[in-house]
């Protein structure tokens, strides 16, 4: 794997949360991160010394590789790609650079395979994609990654400028090479071996709301949840998009029962409503969690049925043989998808905070949920003999939520088949309320955990 000096994270303070910034960002946009390829490389690099900046042990971050022509499942990991040179001109009749020698490597279509001859334009024309929404963007395009062919991706307002009775000169210099496909992956160990899987792509060169928030995302939970005590072992997955996944899961297939739910997060740092996509199975606690913690905290959201919204890694993780419940958050659509003018300066970080802020509390109902049954008592128990009784607001309690209540409710429905997240689910309680109340009748010895 390729080296590079140890990069810098920018972080600011907000309370005792350190934040990666949007450097990590900038430093990673412009490589040419695709399924196989030195780029790719250091993009898991420098995630990998951001981990290990956030304080997580040499010892759980790993780094899974699987080798050229290695099958996974019905996938083969593919030739390592280098894209060394490349341009493409109008000869004749006019001399007109169309995509010059030090254009962005999005310039050329992913996996292009050489060429390097003067051609006419209608042969040239079935290899030229541009975006008509976007005209003066480059557009991402990644068809030929197993369909050996070559194009040239262009803004609209240059193709707009070739003679369709003229002459052209294209080269692509590309090198096809045996290689590995790079799986990183950030573990922070729980109380159990079950584990909760946070999935993000780094993937799509010069592309950044579109991969590389989800990426940021994952590291943002992972600074806030290390340090906490968990039951669930949460898992962290960066990869390429699909053959990635399959790779993961591959390495994972004799042990996938100790995957007890899944979410793939990307496109979150543009303003907009949220898409969560549910789970194939629809109403796992994943899924009531996630429609829970985005209602409670009032951000707008539309929801769909799986691979209704975006489809993306849950096809994998929620696919056949695996059926680990996986939601997917967004904030798709957005109109800079796919095209150049996905660049750090769409990005506004402090979405992409929000966005981490939900899934942390999604999590923490996955983690936490829990049925408590009652032990010897009866009726309604004695609050203020055990130190447990919360005034209500109208006798000097807390005006901005009636503990007193949320308590009668916690301990009323704590009948050894209900959940802590039911009872919050039912009412709208805060989360964090529901939980506090709950482990002062645990300790009080009043109510035991059952589940």
């Amino acid at each position: 794997m390729r080296q590079l000096p140890r990069f810098q994270i920018e972080v600011e303070r907000r309370g005792a949360l350190l934040k990666p910034n949007s450097r990590l960002l900038r430093d990673l946009w412009p490589l040419h991160r695709t399924l196989v390829s030195d780029d790719s490389d250091t993009a898991i690099a420098m995630l990998a010394d951001a981990a290990r900046t956030l304080g997580v042990p040499h010892h759980d971050i790993h780094v899974h590789s699987f080798a050229t022509g290695v099958a996974l499942s019905t996938w083969i990991v593919p030739k390592k790609y280098t894209l060394k040179r490349f341009s493409l001109s109008q000869i004749a009749p006019s001399k007109i650079d169309i995509i010059r020698p030090d254009a962005i490597s999005l310039s050329v279509a992913e996996y292009s395979q050489p060429i390097d001859r003067e051609i006419s334009y209608d042969e040239l024309r079935p290899h030229l994609f541009f975006s008509a929404k976007r005209p003066n963007a480059i557009p991402f395009v990644f068809k030929y990654f197993y369909r050996p062919n070559y194009g040239f991706c262009l803004p609209k307002t240059m193709f707009d400028r070739l003679d369709p009775g003229g002459k052209c000169h294209a080269l692509i210099e590309s090198e096809f090479t045996d290689g590995h496909l790079r799986c990183l992956e950030v573990v922070l160990p729980g109380e159990s071996e079950d584990s909760i899987l946070v999935m993000s792509n780094t993937c799509h060169p010069h592309q950044v709301n579109d991969s590389l928030t989800g990426a940021i995302n994952a590291l943002m939970l992972i600074e806030r949840l290390a340090s906490k005590r968990r039951r669930h072992t949460l898992r962290f997955g960066f990869w390429p998009e699909t053959l990635g996944a399959m790779g993961y899961f591959k390495h994972y297939f004799e042990r996938r029962k100790i995957f007890k739910y899944a979410l793939f997060t990307e496109m979150i740092g543009t303003p907009g409503d949220y898409a969560l996509q549910f789970s194939r199975q629809e109403n796992t606690l994943i899924d009531r969690a996630a429609t829970f913690c985005l209602r409670n905290r009032g951000a707008g959201f539309r929801s769909g049925r799986f691979s209704t919204v975006l489809r993306n890694d849950e096809r994998i993780s929620n696919g056949i043989n695996l059926d680990i419940p996986t939601i997917s958050l967004s904030r798709w659509p957005y109109p800079e998808y796919h095209t150049s003018d996905d660049n750090p300066g769409i990005v506004d970080m402090p979405l992409v905070r929000e966005a981490s802020e939900i899934i942390a509390e999604t999590i923490d109902v996955l983690d936490n949920d829990r049925i408590l049954s009652p032990g010897d008592l009866f009726g309604q128990p004695f609050l203020t003999r055990f130190g447990l009784f919360h005034d209500p607001p109208g006798a000097g309690g807390d005006a901005r939520r009636n503990l007193n209540k949320v308590m009668e409710d916690v301990f009323s429905y704590s009948d050894g088949s209900t959940s802590l997240f039911d009872i919050c689910d039912r009412f709208n309680y805060g989360w964090s309320d529901v939980q506090m109340l709950a482990d002062s009748l645990v300790e009080k010895g009043l109510f035991t955990v059952s589940a």
